[in-house]
């Protein structure tokens, strides 16, 4: 659901089907879906140690389990 929301926040029109080895059309911004994704990837990261500081978790376990996110 989040690569297509990022289509559709790039203005992806679904023509493109993405073939390994074949040349991107000059009007497809794909760096924009690519940013996208790593962005929310990056995210998750201090969301998973928040989310261990919410359930009453330590310090050290918190950061553990943002380790294992990152990994």
């Amino acid at each position: 659901m989040l690569l297509g929301l990022s289509g559709l926040l790039i203005g992806y029109d679904g023509r493109y089907t993405f073939e390994s080895g074949d040349k991107y059309p000059p009007g497809l911004f794909y760096t924009g879906m690519r940013a996208f994704c790593a962005l929310f990837g990056a995210m998750m990261v201090p969301l998973g140690f928040y989310t261990g500081i919410q359930l009453n978790l330590s310090i050290l376990a918190s950061t553990f389990l943002a380790l294992m996110v990152m990994l």
